[in-house]
């Protein structure tokens, strides 16, 4: 039987509660349809409920499954990540990766002879640690801004935003600040904002290149 606007409306009502994320919701939405199409039976609320509960489990069963996607999706961005960041080693983003060795290379030479003003780069590291944060803001509160419900990546995009902040504060807390845990010179504290830059460098290309060529692209 082909559904009508009103018994498809309903179906949106019946299921609009339980799962947490869009893909979810529209892969859930999109079984029932087709289930009830392809049914003999009327339309009807507990035709509805039949096929949840034959075909998910239930709305509990919806919810178990729905976690453990979520899990699945986070760990299979998270390894395209890490694949991205040891790929880089092997195209031409190593170029960048020469520019800031020898840009922490001249920095360092310059640091054995006379004090260096650390204070822009600093702050430098810390913006370019936001990004991830930027990229997240841009996309649930600009791009996302109408969408029923949240992506199932939005735990991927933040994560990513959490390890690029909080690391970068980290280091910088314990080595770089001016009243840092560790009382380090400006000599050492200069290494250390070299291997800070190295490492952002890295992630954070390696994140805007996921972003731009996954997340965005499978976004529903």
């Amino acid at each position: 039987m082909k559904l009508t606007c009103d018994q498809l409306v309903e179906i949106k009502a019946y299921i609009s509660g339980t799962p947490r994320y869009r893909e979810t919701y529209y892969e859930l939405y999109d079984h029932i349809v087709n289930a009830m199409e392809q049914s003999d039976k009327p339309f009807s609320l507990d035709l509805m409920k039949q096929i949840v509960e034959d075909d998910f489990g239930g709305f509990q069963g919806i919810v178990k499954q729905e976690e453990i996607y979520q899990k699945s999706v986070t760990s299979k961005y998270n390894r395209l990540l890490r694949s991205e960041m040891l790929n880089s080693f092997r195209n031409s983003t190593v170029l960048s990766h020469l520019a800031v060795l020898f840009f922490g290379y001249m920095l360092y030479n310059a640091s054995l002879t006379s004090e260096i003003n650390l204070k822009p780069m600093v702050v430098s590291i810390v913006i370019f640690s936001c990004i991830p944060c930027l990229y997240y803001l841009f996309k649930r509160f600009v791009l996302d801004r109408n969408k029923y419900k949240l992506s199932i990546k939005y735990d991927f995009l933040h994560r990513c935003l959490l390890v690029g902040c909080l690391t970068t504060n980290t280091f910088n807390s314990l080595f770089v600040f001016q009243h840092s845990f560790f009382g380090i010179t400006n000599h050492q504290r200069v290494i250390v904002l070299i291997v800070i830059m190295f490492i952002l460098n890295l992630y954070v290309r390696s994140f805007l290149k996921v972003y731009n060529k996954r997340i965005k692209i499978l976004a529903v």
